[in-house]
C-alpha cells in the first residue's frame, strides 16, 4: 500500500525523530512537498482541498496559516520583519500537521502529484477540530496528553518540578505573613 510512496514514509519518521516541535514543522512542510509535488509556498489550496475532502475536513484558512510561517521557520534573514519563527509559533498546528500527515500518506491517490483524488485506505478512530475540540470513535480506548504552556506560551511548565530548601534570603514574607517580620530579599 505504500510502495509508491517510500519517501513519504521516510519523511514521516524525520517529523517523529525530531526532538523539537520547530523541527517537526520543518520536516512536515517537506513531507507535504513530497507528498504534492509543490514547493511549500504554493500547496496551501491543493493540501485544503484533499484534506477538505477527507474526515479531518481542515479548510484553507487553517493550511495557510500552516503555510504562513514557513519562511520564517527555514530562514533568518528576516526579508519581511516579523516573520522570524519561533518553536512557540508553530506549537498550535504541529499536532494537527501530523495528523493531515497521516490523512495524506494513507490516503493521497497519488503521490508526488498536486491531485486531490484520494483512496480510502484509512479512517481515523480520533482526531482534532480546528475549534480545538475533539473527534473521537465510539467505544475507543483513549489516552491524553497536552501539554501547559507558560504564561508567554513559550516554555512547557513542568508540574513535577518541588521546591525544596531555598539558600536564606531567597524568600519574600510581607509584614502581615506569620507575624510582623518583614524580610525582603
Amino acid at each position: 500500500m505504500l510502495s509508491d510512496r517510500v519517501a513519504g514514509v521516510q519523511l514521516l519518521s524525520e517529523v517523529h525523530s525530531q526532538p523539537n516541535v520547530l523541527g517537526k514543522y520543518r520536516s512536515l512542510a517537506r513531507f507535504f512537498e513530497s507528498a504534492l509535488g509543490l514547493p511549500f509556498s504554493q500547496l496551501g489550496k491543493k493540501l485544503a482541498q484533499f484534506l477538505k475532502s477527507g474526515y479531518l475536513a481542515y479548510d484553507r484558512n487553517e493550511i495557510e496559516q500552516w503555510v504562513a510561517l514557513r519562511h520564517g521557520a527555514i530562514h533568518a534573514d528576516q526579508k519581511v520583519p516579523e516573520d522570524l519563527v519561533f518553536e512557540s509559533d508553530v506549537w498550535p498546528y504541529v499536532g494537527k500537521m501530523i495528523d493531515a500527515a497521516y490523512d495524506v500518506l494513507l490516503n493521497k491517490q497519488s503521490w508526488g502529484s498536486s491531485s486531490r483524488s484520494r483512496r480510502q485506505a484509512w479512517k481515523p478512530r480520533a482526531y482534532l477540530r480546528q475549534d480545538g475540540g475533539m473527534v473521537l470513535t465510539q467505544g475507543i480506548s483513549l489516552n491524553q496528553m497536552s501539554r501547559l504552556m507558560d504564561e508567554f506560551g513559550v516554555f512547557p511548565v513542568n508540574l513535577t518540578a518541588v521546591l525544596s530548601e531555598l539558600p536564606d534570603g531567597w524568600w519574600y514574607r510581607s509584614a502581615n505573613a506569620e507575624g510582623s517580620t518583614k524580610e525582603n530579599s
